[in-house]
């Protein structure tokens, strides 16, 4: 299976971007629980551990040359501390919400960067943690130095589409929307990295966009009904998004999902397994830089 070889795949190089890009990735890691199809055709725990999904988080971060890493369903946490521990990168944790029906671990996030980091909020603009349903899993806001100027990230986990729950996701959507206006008012770019639970053509995404978020998979020319990033043994849903407001809404240089072989399951390879049940998605943000042009070039 590929998990295994794990680190020689990611070692391959990378993508080739601009010097002054920035280069973000979100993914879900499912509690650090790699996953796998069986012979009767049910998901299962491969083999791997923790273990794999930690070595799997440090050499994408080396493979794609990383800036920042939103993580959700990141528990335990002394998974992810021990990730940003190898990368040597700075790392905030926030714990998440809902512990209820037996998900008593709750539902963590982080995010972990290279950037200096000069502020952090765990559930931004909202009660600390209320009986409110709205974000019972998690929101976590974390303000970096990028190129001398303060940039935020975020990273969300949206309450999943069960049956009549899309107005909960719709006021999830909101209070982000809140949040983010308060750094676009001082004129400072927001991404927003997470599991938004929902896919493209909902009342969910169209609130994104009317907020003012860009989908940056579709500003880089994805293909509006490809991008899947779940489930990793067998996709067919785009629910996990980077949007982008403010003046890097419009640098978006490559948005995608990560399906490689270590990131999903090919079941025509018997026991293939995925690090997690979602796979990454990626995205590079800045300008373009142009050649300089020779005097012997111009016209």
């Amino acid at each position: 299976m590929m998990i295994p070889s794990l680190v020689l795949l990611l070692a391959m190089s990378g993508p080739v971007t601009e010097s002054d890009a920035l280069r973000v990735m979100t993914w879900n890691v499912h509690y650090f629980v790699p996953v796998t199809v069986n012979a009767e055709g049910k998901v299962v725990t491969a083999p791997g551990g923790a273990e794999s999904v930690i070595a799997g988080i440090v050499t994408a971060a080396q493979r794609y040359n990383l800036d920042v890493i939103a993580l959700q369903e990141a528990t335990p946490r002394k998974h992810v501390m021990e990730a940003a521990r190898r990368l040597g990168w700075q790392v905030r944790w926030f714990r998440g919400a809902w512990t209820g029906d037996g998900w008593k671990q709750g539902f963590p996030g982080a995010i972990l960067t290279r950037l200096p980091i000069l502020e952090s909020r765990d559930r931004p603009d909202l009660e600390p943690y209320s009986i409110d349903d709205a974000f019972s899993r998690t929101f976590g806001e974390v303000v970096v130095t990028h190129r001398g100027s303060p940039l935020v990230l975020m990273t969300v986990h949206l309450l999943p589409s069960w049956k009549n729950t899309a107005h909960i996701r719709l006021r999830e959507i909101a209070a982000v929307e809140r949040a983010a206006q308060r750094h676009r008012n001082l004129n400072r770019s927001v991404i927003v990295m997470g599991d938004a639970n929902h896919q493209p053509g909902t009342p969910e995404y169209e609130a994104w966009v009317q907020a003012g978020f860009t989908d940056s998979y579709l500003a880089s020319g994805g293909d509006p009904v490809g991008g899947w990033t779940c489930p990793s043994t067998g996709l067919t849903e785009r629910i996990d998004y980077i949007w982008v407001t403010g003046p890097l809404s419009n640098q978006v240089l490559e948005a995608r999902a990560l399906a490689d072989d270590e990131f999903h399951v090919d079941r025509d390879s018997p026991g293939d397994g995925a690090l997690s049940d979602h796979v990454p998605v990626f995205t590079v943000l800045g300008s373009r830089v142009r050649p300089s042009v020779g005097q012997s070039d111009k016209h």
